[in-house]
C-alpha cells in the first residue's frame, strides 16, 4: 500500500467527521474570478427561509440541466447554526459549490437585502441580474435568461 494512501484516509475521515463535504470551499478560498468564463449562480439562503427550500430543487435542476454548458452554481448558506443546513445540502446536486457565511461577510460584500438572493454573472464575471425572493412562477423566466447567458460561448475553464 503506498505510503500517502493511509494519509489521504485519515484526511478525508477527518474531514467527514467534521461535517465538510467534498462540494464545501472554505469562506476565506473561495473567489468568484476562479469561475470566470463560465455562467455563474451565486444564491444566498438560509434553512429557515421557505423561499430558499423553494429554490433548491430548481438550483439542482438547472445545475444538473447546464452544467455540462458551463454553467456554476454557488449556495451560500448564512445559517449561523453550522448544522442547520446540512439536511439541504445533501439534497443538493453533487456539483453546487457550497459556501458558509455564518457572519454574512459575503452577502453583506454583495449587498444582499433578503433571502434568497440570486446573483447571476456572464462568462466575463459581470453581474447581469439580481434576483431578490423566488416563487414557482419565475423558474420558466429564470431559465430563459441561464439559457441566453450559456448560449453566448461555451465552457471555460
Amino acid at each position: 500500500m503506498p505510503r500517502t494512501l493511509p494519509i489521504l484516509l485519515l484526511v478525508v475521515s477527518l474531514a467527514v467527521a467534521a461535517g465538510a463535504t467534498e462540494r464545501e470551499v472554505a469562506l476565506d478560498e473561495f473567489d468568484l474570478a476562479e469561475y470566470r468564463g463560465q455562467v455563474v449562480v451565486v444564491d444566498f439562503w438560509a434553512s429557515w427561509c421557505p423561499p430558499c427550500r423553494e429554490a433548491m430543487p430548481f438550483l439542482s435542476d438547472m445545475q444538473d440541466k447546464y452544467g455540462d454548458q458551463g454553467l456554476v452554481t454557488v449556495a451560500v448558506n448564512v445559517d449561523q447554526d453550522p448544522k442547520a443546513p446540512g439536511k439541504m445540502i445533501a439534497r443538493l446536486h453533487d456539483e453546487i459549490i457550497v459556501v458558509r457565511d455564518p457572519r454574512g461577510t459575503l452577502a453583506q460584500e454583495h449587498g444582499v437585502r433578503g433571502l434568497p438572493t440570486a446573483l447571476v454573472l456572464d462568462r466575463e464575471g459581470n453581474v447581469v441580474a439580481t434576483h431578490v425572493g423566488f416563487h414557482a412562477s419565475e423558474k420558466g423566466p429564470r431559465e430563459k435568461e441561464l439559457q441566453r447567458l450559456l448560449a453566448t460561448g461555451g465552457p471555460q475553464g
